[in-house]
C-alpha cells in the first residue's frame, strides 16, 4: 500500500510540474516530495551522466506500437521500467536485444500510462522545461558534471623561460575531447568535454585496448578524431554503426585516478601521469599515445610549431611537466597556434578603464621616459596625459574595425596616449600580431607590437 501511495504521489507531482511554465514552481512541487523513493530513483538515473543505457528511444515510434498484454496498474508499469533500466545500465542486455527489451516494455504500457514520460527517462530527459540545475537544488548529491582540464591560449607576449621550467609539447588535434570513465555499475562510459555520454556504437572498439586502465580505475583523457572535424562528429555521435567508423582514432594524452578526476584535482605531476599512461596503454593502429617533446627554448618551440603545421595539425599544446591535473582552464596548459603579423591603420583611440582609468603618476612617467628613451620630459607627459591608453581601434579590411587592447607595456600606454593627445596618431600604421582573421575581418588574439614610424599608409 505504501508503494502505491508513493507512486501516486510521484505521478501527481510530475503531472503538476509539467502543467506549469514556472521553473520555481516546478522546483517547489518536486521539493515537496524530495523524499519520494520513485522520484529519487528516476532523478538518479536521468541526471547522472555516468549511468547510460547503451540505447536511446529514437528508434521508437510511440503511435505505431502495438499493444500486447498490458500492465495491470502503475506499480507494475514502474516495476517493469525499473527492470529495463537495471538490465540496460549494467549491460546485461545490449544491441538488438536491448531494443527488443525497450520495445516490449512500451507494448505493455496501457493507454492511460504516461508513455512520453518513460521515453524521456530513457533519453535522460525530465518533464518539459526542467533542467539539471533545478534538480541539483533538490538533490545536491546528484551533481555529476566532471570537468576536464583545458588550455589557455598562448600569445607572443607571454614569457616562459624554458631553461628554468620544464615544458613539453604535444600535437594539437582538431578532434573532439573524450574521457573514458567507469560508472557506478563498473561500466566504461565515453564522456564528451561537457560530461555528456557519447553513443557507444562506434566507440566500443576501444574497450579491449583500454581494459588495463579501466581495471585499475584510471580515467583516460584524449581526443577522438577521424579525417576532419565534421567526420569526427558524425561518426562519434552516430547512434547506429557508421560506414566510416574504422577511421576513428583516439589520441590519448593523460590519465588520472578516477577518484581524483571526480574531485576535480589530481596532485600527481604530469611527468608521473605520462609514465603511468605508457604502462596502461600501448600505441595501436587506432590509438596514439601522445608522449610529448621537451621544449629547450623559445626558438625550439617555434621549430616544433612549424613542424606540427607542416604535418597537418592545428598547432601545439604545451604543458608544464610538474603541473597537477585540475578540472578547469589553467595556464600550465597552453594552446600554441601560428601567429601572423600585419600592419593596420589606426582609426581611433579608446581611453583606459579599470586600473588604466586614472592619470599616471609622475614616477610612472619618469619610468616611461627611461624605458622608451623618449625626447619628451616626464613632466610633459604628466601634465598632458589624463589617463592611460585602453585600446587602439584599427581597420582590418572591408571597412571593418577591431580593438587591439593587449601587448602594451604601461610605459607604452602612457606614451601612446600622450602622442594621441598632442600630435594625433589616427591614420598612422601599427604592427599587430594575431592568430587568425575571421570572415568578418575580426582579429583573434590581437597583440600590439609597435607603431610603424618608418612608413606611412
Amino acid at each position: 500500500m505504501e508503494d502505491f501511495k508513493q507512486l501516486s504521489q510521484f505521478i501527481d507531482a510530475l503531472s503538476r510540474a509539467e502543467d506549469t511554465n514556472s521553473r520555481n514552481e516546478k522546483v517547489q512541487i518536486l521539493d515537496e516530495i524530495k523524499g519520494n523513493i520513485f522520484l529519487k530513483q528516476i532523478c538518479r538515473y536521468v541526471f547522472n551522466n555516468l549511468l547510460t543505457l547503451g540505447v536511446t528511444g529514437e528508434f521508437l515510434k510511440l503511435d505505431e506500437i502495438q499493444m500486447t498484454t498490458p500492465f495491470k496498474n502503475d506499480l507494475e508499469v514502474y516495476t517493469g521500467f525499473e527492470n529495463v533500466l537495471t538490465q540496460l545500465s549494467t549491460r546485461q542486455i545490449t544491441g538488438f536485444s536491448a531494443r527488443t527489451l525497450v520495445t516490449e516494455f512500451f507494448q505493455q504500457l496501457p493507454d492511460f500510462s504516461h508513455r512520453q514520460w518513460y521515453l524521456n527517462f530513457i533519453d535522460k530527459k525530465f518533464v518539459t522545461g526542467f533542467s539539471s540545475g533545478s534538480i541539483v537544488k533538490i538533490y545536491p548529491q546528484l551533481k555529476t558534471l566532471y570537468d576536464v582540464q583545458t588550455a589557455e591560449t598562448w600569445t607572443p607576449e607571454m614569457k616562459i623561460d624554458f631553461t628554468k621550467e620544464k615544458w613539453i609539447s604535444e600535437f594539437k588535434i582538431d578532434g573532439m575531447r573524450m574521457s573514458t570513465v567507469k560508472n557506478p555499475n563498473n561500466i566504461p562510459v565515453f564522456l564528451s568535454r561537457d560530461s555528456r555520454p557519447l553513443p557507444e556504437e562506434n566507440l566500443n572498439f576501444l574497450l579491449p585496448i583500454l581494459k588495463k586502465a579501466i581495471d585499475e580505475n584510471y580515467v583516460i583523457d584524449g581526443e577522438i578524431f577521424a579525417d576532419d572535424w565534421n567526420s569526427t562528429i558524425s561518426i562519434s555521435k552516430s547512434l547506429a554503426p557508421h560506414p566510416d567508423a574504422s577511421k576513428l582514432k583516439y589520441y590519448i594524452f593523460d590519465c588520472v585516478p578516477q577518484k581524483d578526476f571526480m574531485s576535480g584535482v589530481c596532485e600527481i605531476p604530469l611527468s608521473e601521469r605520462k609514465k603511468k599512461l605508457n604502462e596502461l596503454v600501448n600505441n595501436n593502429p587506432r590509438i596514439v599515445v601522445l608522449g610529448g617533446i621537451e621544449i629547450q627554448s623559445t626558438e625550439h618551440l617555434n621549430e616544433l610549431l612549424l613542424a606540427s603545421i607542416e604535418a597537418g595539425f592545428e598547432g601545439l599544446v604545451i604543458k608544464k611537466l610538474d603541473s597537477p591535473y585540475v578540472g578547469k582552464r589553467k595556464p600550465t596548459w597552453l594552446k600554441v597556434k601560428q601567429f601572423f603579423t600585419e600592419d593596420f591603420t589606426i582609426c581611433d583611440v579608446i581611453p583606459g578603464s579599470g586600473k588604466y582609468k586614472e592619470k599616471p603618476t609622475l614616477e610612472a612617467c619618469k619610468k616611461a621616459v627611461i624605458e622608451l628613451n623618449l625626447q619628451e620630459s616626464a613632466e610633459d607627459l604628466f601634465s598632458q596625459v589624463s589617463h592611460y591608453l585602453g585600446a587602439l581601434v584599427v581597420e582590418t579590411g572591408d571597412a571593418k574595425q577591431c580593438n587591439v587592447g593587449s601587448g602594451f607595456s604601461d610605459s607604452q600606454r602612457i606614451h601612446l596616449m600622450y602622442q594621441h593627445l598632442t600630435k594625433g596618431i589616427t591614420g598612422m600604421l601599427c604592427e599587430v600580431t594575431f592568430q587568425e582573421k575571421t570572415k568578418d575581418f575580426s582579429l583573434r588574439f590581437p597583440v600590439f607590437h609597435r607603431l610603424r614610424t618608418d612608413r606611412t599608409n
